[in-house]
């Protein structure tokens, strides 16, 4: 019987690895349990192959390659495959065939061959091991795994053999994907349902041009989906900025997006595209291609990919507290400080201009003033001066800053952001709620955010600490960025 530590730690390995959509064989289990646990590749197989005696793993052959499946999650494919033994099991079913076969009688090879029996297959495991074959299945169940592998013989009086020379075992076909109706064309999409109403294009029946002229008179009658961004539902020729913009595709999951609507900078958007990009939901260490240890993946600033802290060259001891670049990004010229100094005058740049468009908007709406300047062409008065410059005499008055004490219940009051630094983990998961995020919020709670860890989290802290989907974690930092200013300037909120 397995260890159930180590039963867990493969059964997690194995789920990890279909849900990154990765083939759980034995050296991707072996190589990431020994990574993550410590355990020895050499334990790891021995404690898969009792995990596969007791179908708590099923081991399965499909198109002559081997791999492992979560038993509890597994159901017997419509695309075929073979149910495979334990390499114990299977050995100690050939030994006792071969075994029991040589203590028959020599017979003539021109004789039909008599074989083993099935109860005799029996007796000799129950004398030769105390714990005769450890499977779950009946004896007959696990022969006819091995007759489907192709290493023993059904013959036909019942008895079984090792195949010889002179007779072929035939394995089971495993099925096309396309030659079954109904198959999902890609993983973990349902079965497309025929009666769609949809019609397959005419036949264009060639009778002048030349064949490229017949195709492209087919393909126009095809509609043509475009790519949109999961933010702002657009298109590659405009953003929210009403500009052109190539799409970021996950090559997981298939999302796309705008750089701009991840706040990318042009030199990040740039160096993403160079590499299969993937979403944050999607993200692996671009070392060991492992999602697994989220509390030690760092992202790059530089260029968006994954590292592990103990993957990374050299090893990142200490997580950064503002702007991280690998060391591939620090040998092409970036730095973290650059970054941070970037995204600052960005900042600064921001704030300034909204402190302006407030300051604009309030020498507009102040005081009734005359709708146009006249000039000296309107007066009816003759050889009069007239002094057009007290129109603009008048004093501008600076924007004071509201000082009115802040709210302390957690909730926006007529669109204020309160004074969240005294504020108890509950009340941050109540915020959250009454802005909308009733999902996502109990993510503060299982992090034990409180009001002044709140105000001290960067958007890296965010996206990545939290374990919230990229949309939701954007509109979240948000939040969070004008909790972090909530009294610097009313206006801005």
């Amino acid at each position: 019987m397995a260890n159930p530590k180590y039963r867990d730690w493969i059964l997690e390995t194995i789920d990890q690895l279909r849900k990154r959509k990765a083939r759980p064989d034995l050296e991707r289990i072996c190589h990431m349990v020994e990574r993550k646990h410590g355990l020895s590749s050499r334990e790891t197989e021995a404690q898969l192959e009792k995990l596969v005696d007791s179908e708590i793993v099923i081991k399965v052959d499909y198109k002559g390659n081997t791999s492992y499946r979560n038993g509890a999650k597994w159901k017997k494919s419509h695309l075929g495959g073979v149910v495979l033994n334990s390499s114990t099991a299977s050995k100690r079913l050939h030994d006792a065939i071969t075994e029991l076969s040589d203590s028959q009688p020599t017979q003539n090879q021109e004789t039909e061959r008599f074989g083993i029996s099935i109860r005799d297959i029996k007796n000799w495991l129950q004398s030769n091991f105390d714990d005769e074959v450890p499977l779950k299945s009946p004896i007959n169940i696990v022969l006819q795994r091995e007759i489907d592998a192709g290493r023993i013989e059904k013959l036909p009086n019942g008895n079984f053999s090792l195949p010889s020379s002179g007779h072929k075992v035939s394995r089971p076909k495993t099925l096309d994907v396309k030659q079954i109706a109904g198959a999902p064309s890609r993983r973990g999409r349902p079965p497309k349902n025929k009666n769609l109403g949809l019609k397959k294009p005419p036949k264009v029946k060639k009778s002048y041009g030349s064949e490229e002229e017949v195709a492209e008179s087919v393909n126009t009658t095809l509609p043509v989906l475009e790519n949109r961004c999961d933010f702002c539902q657009l298109t590659a020729s405009t953003n929210r900025k009403g500009r052109p913009e190539k799409l970021l595709i996950c090559k997981d999951c298939n999302a796309k997006a705008h750089p701009s609507c991840m706040d990318y900078s042009v030199a990040l958007a740039r160096r993403a595209r160079k590499l299969l990009w993937q979403c944050i939901d999607c993200k692996t260490c671009y070392i060991c291609d492992d999602a697994g240890d989220p509390d030690l993946m760092l992202f790059c600033d530089g260029c968006d990919k994954g590292y592990h802290t103990n993957c990374h060259e050299p090893q990142v001891k200490e997580k950064p507290s503002g702007k991280w670049v690998c060391m591939e990004c620090e040998t092409d010229g970036v730095s973290a400080e650059a970054l941070d100094s970037q995204e600052a005058a960005k900042a600064a740049s921001k704030e300034l201009s909204i402190k302006t468009d407030n300051e604009t908007d309030k020498l507009c709406t102040s005081e009734p003033g005359p709708s146009f300047l006249h000039t000296p062409c309107d007066s009816p008065v003759e050889n009069m001066e007239v002094d057009n410059s007290s129109y603009f005499k008048e004093e501008v008055k600076p924007v004071k800053k509201s000082t009115e004490p802040l709210p302390k219940e957690p909730c926006l009051v007529d669109s204020v952001y309160p004074d969240a630094s005294d504020w108890t983990i509950d009340e941050v998961v109540l915020f959250y709620v009454s802005v909308g995020f009733e999902a996502q919020a109990e993510a503060f709670r299982e992090q034990e955010i409180d009001g002044k860890s709140l105000l001290l989290m960067k958007r890296s802290d965010v996206l990545t600490g939290l374990s919230i989907k990229l949309g939701p974690a954007l509109k979240i930092y948000k939040h969070v960025e004008c909790l972090q200013t909530a009294g610097q300037d009313q206006n801005m909120h």
